[in-house]
């Protein structure tokens, strides 16, 4: 019968490893994109906002959003003029409404944009509209988010 040996001292560090890989997808998943970062993020999250905002067409129902960007594609695209979809949780608030929305979803950069976003509920959705390596990101718990939804701009009444 064969036996596994692990040298003494070597057990720890081995199950922290095993579990820092699962943890970046190196076992068990794809691994993920790190969210972008510093002005290129809030250069996306700026191509985002105004798409959502406009998804709205009937101005009595006006809404502001915020945007916490978490991908992009390309992968690789370090600059703006380089993405061709943004993946991003946004928060949206009716204008003179007390609640918000949040919500991921991939934005395409074209002209004029398009928004997408997954059904309540709907796990082929998340399948279809989010590739694997930001996938785990769309489908976090939106308060995990921090302070996505605090941070909105206080909508006014025009």
């Amino acid at each position: 019968m064969a036996h596994l040996r692990v040298a003494r001292g070597w057990l720890a560090p081995l199950v922290t490893l095993a579990g820092l890989a699962a943890g970046c997808g190196v076992l068990g998943g794809p691994p993920q994109q790190a969210p972008p970062g510093g002005a290129f993020a809030t250069q996306l999250a700026a191509r985002v906002v105004p798409a959502m905002e406009a998804v709205e067409s009937d101005p009595s129902m006006r809404m502001v959003c915020t945007a916490k960007v978490f991908g992009r594609d390309p992968a690789t695209a370090s600059s703006v003029r380089d993405v061709r979809v943004v993946y991003a949780w946004v928060a949206c608030q009716q204008v003179g409404g007390t609640t918000n929305e949040v919500i991921p979803v991939a934005v395409s950069l074209a002209d004029p944009p398009a928004v997408r976003s997954p059904r309540d509920g709907e796990d082929a959705d998340y399948d279809r509209i989010f590739p694997p390596d930001v996938r785990d990101w769309a489908r976090r718990d939106p308060s995990t988010l921090g302070a996505l939804a605090p941070s909105m701009p206080v909508p006014q009444p025009t």
